[in-house]
């Protein structure tokens, strides 16, 4: 009985293994490894949101690259930030900084994504940039 399980319990095991490996296969048909079918290629490139606006718009985990301005904290990590299409909440963590002084007349870029919530949007910031003039 043992001789009999065991090379099935094996084949069991291996099978999702073989699967796999066909399934990474380029020169396989699409159709062979999707079961529904489906589209099986490249992805287009995210957007990058550039403003203000078009974040506030932007959907959830967007990447932004905004230039403007800090003009205000609102306590903590939050921040209001400001370009020329209008000012959203961003949340700049405290390691972020990197000992970088930003006051409201410098303009910054900052490098995030857009944070939906249920009443409000935000930019979680991942890197902030000085423009030089």
């Amino acid at each position: 009985m043992k001789k009999i399980i065991l090379p099935i319990v094996l084949s069991l095991l291996i099978s999702p293994v073989m699967a796999k490996q066909a399934a990474n296969d380029p020169m396989e048909p699409a159709t062979t490894y999707h079961q529904n079918g489906g589209f099986n290629g490249p992805e287009s490139p995210s957007p990058v949101l550039t403003d203000v606006i078009s974040a506030l718009n932007g959907n959830n985990e967007a990447k932004v690259v905004l230039t403007g301005n800090l003009i205000s904290s609102l306590g903590d990590e939050d921040y209001v930030f400001q370009d020329k299409t209008g000012d959203i909440t961003v949340e700049i963590d405290h390691d972020i900084w990197l000992g970088k002084v930003i006051t409201p007349k410098m303009e910054i870029k900052i490098i995030g994504e857009v944070d939906r919530d249920w009443f409000k949007t935000t930019i979680d910031v991942d890197h902030i940039e000085i423009v030089e003039p």
